[in-house]
């Protein structure tokens, strides 16, 4: 009978910890703290960061049926770095530095209509941000009020870095000069 009692009590026993088991989050920690309760893991470190699962741009597209907002970090070919899948529009979503996911300060559609007075300086032959996003920028700030003055060159990105291959000599002088004008009359 007693070996029965306790054969009884051991069951119930883990019959009801692994109902309390199911329901609680998990907490993975040095601290010895619970996990919050509005996340099913709660992984908290001062010493260590949380590794995610790394692969190639072809394993990461061979993924079946992948879950909305899941994660992977990409390691090649090209676009290396953070991705998450977009079940919305059932595409990965890169998190680049130069994402406007990641950079509120980054070009949009409509261009920055934050600006007050701005001079601004762009290569026609750009593709971030475009001509047509340029036109858009400067038709948005007019219909803004906004006062812009925009300089175009014929160049590419970055033409004013002397280190970059789109180095444009001429384009660099006359951006300079025409900045210099910009600050003095405002400063």
């Amino acid at each position: 009978m007693t070996k029965c009692l306790r054969l009884a009590v051991i069951a119930f026993v883990a019959i009801i910890a692994s109902f309390t088991a199911k329901s609680q989050n998990v907490a993975i920690n040095n601290s010895g703290a619970t996990a919050d309760a509005s996340g099913i893991l709660d992984v908290s470190s001062t010493t260590k960061g949380v590794l995610v699962p790394r692969m190639d741009k072809t394993q990461k597209n061979a993924i079946p049926t992948p879950a909305n907002a899941l994660l992977v970090y990409q390691t090649g070919p090209d676009s290396v770095g953070f991705h998450y899948y977009d079940a919305p529009t059932t595409s990965w979503k890169w998190l680049s530095n130069n994402s406007p996911l990641m950079d509120t300060i980054n070009w949009k559609t409509k261009g920055n209509l934050g600006l007050i007075d701005s001079t601004s300086f762009f290569g026609n032959q750009d593709r971030s941000p475009s001509p047509e996003v340029v036109n858009t920028f400067e038709k948005d700030m007019a219909a803004a009020g906004k006062k812009l003055t925009l300089h175009r060159y014929e160049a590419n990105h970055g033409f004013a870095n002397p280190s970059n291959p789109s180095f444009n000599k001429e384009a660099t002088e006359d951006a300079h000069k025409k900045t210099i004008e910009f600050l003095k009359a405002r400063l």
